[in-house]
């Protein structure tokens, strides 16, 4: 029924449109709360999750209908640039690809944070890249 809504926090704002009612928006926020000790990529993501399963998008004439793309972006304030910034774009399955692209970018971490800050060492700590490939081949 094209609820939109959002939800301000301390540290945190939930929102949506398009939603089955405000029970996803409340979820989101919920989520955002009770996962503040985690990182945010990690409380965004939980937040995408509870708001699905909450009901997520939908309209009455039609009921649920499926999202086709996810992000999340994050800034740390440790470099100009987002610490995190992942989206999937036109996929039957977004937040639960989201997750898993967000998983392996995390074991990128030091070799993106090496080749930035410390060039001539990227190929000391490369190997993960070729660890991840070869998980996936």
């Amino acid at each position: 029924w094209d609820h939109a809504s959002h939800i301000v926090a301390d540290g945190s704002i939930a929102m949506g449109n398009y939603m089955d009612g405000p029970g996803p928006v409340k979820a989101m926020a919920k989520a955002l709360e009770d996962n503040r000790g985690e990182a945010m990529d990690e409380r965004l993501l939980r937040a995408l999750e509870a708001g699905k399963a909450a009901g997520g998008q939908g309209q009455p004439d039609i009921g649920s209908i499926p999202e086709s793309w996810a992000m999340i972006q994050v800034f740390n304030g440790k470099q100009p640039w987002p610490a995190v910034d992942v989206r999937v774009d036109f996929d039957v399955e977004p937040v639960p690809k989201l997750r898993r692209l967000v998983t392996q970018l995390k074991k990128m971490d030091k070799v993106l944070h090496t080749m930035s800050f410390d060039p001539s060492k990227t190929f000391d700590v490369y190997g993960v890249v070729f660890d991840m490939y070869n998980a996936q081949v």
